[in-house]
């Protein structure tokens, strides 16, 4: 089994357990590898590389939910003013998103330690979330080539150019994002 049907396998399991909280995506293993350092960094990190990271990458960047799901949290520990690392995220995940002790918690802590374990050093977080915009665009440039087509295939042809508007626009805003944040 590779690394990536693992992560499926016990990304389901966790999922099974509560709801879909830590249910894993398809995702590249860069993309995956640098939305790992991401987080690692962002839990593991000094405050001023916590607000800037938080300022490049949206929580929507992330394809791997567990990482979609503790950069919103760190995003609003942050708002609220609260420290942040590990052991305050999992307690405010407790309190605030009700993720009962056992196994589901467990599962998020042992991710989260796994996440700071893949970061290189805080300091490169910048270059790392540069990397997850640029994934999170070409993600987004797919699905638009994927909805047009389908479009193409078998809707209306008045409703056709509508569609390749609204997509090109969404990826044109998610191509400039990119704007030499991953170089």
């Amino acid at each position: 089994m590779t690394l990536p049907e693992k992560r499926r396998a016990a990304a389901g399991e966790a999922a099974a357990l509560r709801g879909d909280l830590l249910a894993g995506d398809q995702f590249d293993s860069t993309s995956g590898a640098a939305e790992a350092a991401v987080v690692g960094a962002v839990v593991f990190a000094a405050t001023e590389i916590q607000d800037l990271v938080l300022k490049l990458v949206t929580d929507t960047d992330f394809a791997e939910p567990r990482s979609r799901f503790v950069i919103g949290v760190v995003r609003q520990m942050r708002a609220e003013g609260l420290p942040v690392d590990a052991l305050t995220v999992i307690g405010y995940v407790a309190r605030h998103a009700r993720l009962e002790a056992g196994k589901p918690r467990v599962a998020l802590a042992t991710w989260l330690h796994e996440t700071i374990d893949a970061a290189p050093v805080p300091a490169s977080a910048a270059y790392y979330a540069g990397m997850v915009v640029e994934a999170a665009a070409r993600r987004r440039a797919v699905e638009a080539a994927q909805r047009i087509a389908a479009a193409a295939e078998g809707g209306p042809l008045a409703d056709l150019q509508t569609i390749v508007s609204d997509e090109l626009a969404a990826v044109t805003a998610a191509v400039a994002r990119v704007g030499g944040q991953h170089v």
